[in-house]
């Protein structure tokens, strides 16, 4: 059989929890985002951003492996992620990132191996 495996360069966004390889793989992704304080100019929070991403991930070939070899069952439903996110450029060299994500698997995964996942991550950035 054929190798035909993308092999991609640079950054697709995946999620944060499963961040999956992009082989065997579908996904579906809606999100949004808003700037709840964009009123207020104190520690320019009007910059403030908060966003949600939902992901739903089915293997495109049922029966084929993909990257996690725990989803081994012959089912294509790899699962559901929502991810949450607060960007906040705080000062013109100071910025705050604050990410949380969640995937629930799904039946590709064995009753032994479908926990879900979750991710977290504080990021402060400075610029000098």
């Amino acid at each position: 059989r054929r190798d035909t495996n993308f092999l991609y360069f640079g950054y697709l966004p995946t999620g944060y929890a499963l961040s999956p390889r992009l082989s065997n793989l579908q996904m579906f992704k809606v999100g949004a985002a808003v700037k709840p304080l964009e009123r207020l100019s104190v520690l320019n929070a009007k910059e403030l951003r908060v966003s949600v991403d939902w992901y739903w991930y089915y293997k495109d070939e049922s029966k084929g492996g993909v990257f996690d070899s725990e989803a081994s069952e012959g089912e294509r439903d790899l699962g559901v992620e929502t991810d949450f996110t607060l960007s906040w450029p705080i000062l013109s060299d100071l910025s705050l990132d604050i990410e949380y994500g969640l995937f629930q698997p799904g039946n590709a995964y064995p009753p032994a191996t479908n926990d879900s996942a979750h991710y977290f991550s504080v990021g402060v950035t400075a610029t000098f």
